[in-house]
């Protein structure tokens, strides 16, 4: 079993797009997880419904979230496509079980557990689970969370062979600029801590170490891989 994730601005690119086709027919089993927050952001935008983000989480309320899962919708639609018919769409309310991950974000959530039996059906079906970073929790509020997190957090319920981060970027880059070819889970603290890695890379690299604690094989960050 392998994981492969991808963010929303990763929809637009045909390029990207085929290696991702590419990536999950060919290490099938494989589940893709997906984000969109390029395409909230401008929806929200476009609605005049402010937003903010806290300790770089968007800080989501209850209208938000109908924007949110409606977007998300939308881009399982593209993935769906690129693989034909095989590319079956679930919502991560039926897998992923949230609790609230703070206050001070609203409905935030993180994974408190992973339902393995919808993604086993689809994948048992010969298709590729595309499923959201959505949550629910007992009482069927729904949570949004950090599409990084939900990657990490399926493929160590499946202790998979790989997670890989299809990126717009190379990988995790050094000071100066130079790929860091390789990264142990036990070297991540310092790195954040000295500003080698910073913004969107930190939640990848984080997840990463959880994924790699959590029994999965290894961890794959950048804008290809060797097929």
């Amino acid at each position: 079993m392998k994981v492969v994730k991808i963010g929303g601005e990763i929809l637009s690119d045909m390029g990207k797009m085929d290696i991702l086709k590419e990536y999950a027919e060919k290490n099938f089993p494989a589940a893709v997880v997906f984000g969109a927050g390029i395409q909230i952001s401008e929806r929200l935008k476009n609605e005049n419904i402010p937003f903010r983000f806290y300790k770089g989480e968007r800080i989501t309320t209850k209208k938000m979230l109908a924007v949110i899962t409606e977007e998300f919708r939308k881009a399982a639609s593209v993935i769906t496509d690129i693989f034909a018919g095989r590319g079956v769409y679930v919502e991560g309310g039926e897998i992923f079980v949230a609790r609230r991950k703070s206050e001070n974000l609203g409905f935030v959530g993180e994974v408190a557990e992973v339902k393995k039996d919808k993604p086993e059906e689809i994948l048992s079906q010969n298709k590729i689970p595309v499923i959201s970073p959505v949550g629910a929790d007992s009482s069927g509020n729904l949570y949004n969370i950090n599409a990084d997190v939900s990657a990490a957090a399926l493929a160590g319920s499946f202790r998979a062979e790989e997670l890989f981060f299809l990126t717009k970027v190379s990988g995790v880059l050094d000071s100066a600029g130079v790929i860091l070819s390789e990264i142990s889970a036990g070297s991540i603290g310092a790195l954040i801590e000295k500003g080698v890695v910073t913004g969107g890379m930190i939640p990848k690299v984080r997840s990463a170490a959880n994924a790699l604690a959590e029994g999965v094989g290894r961890v794959l960050i950048g804008e290809t891989v060797i097929l």
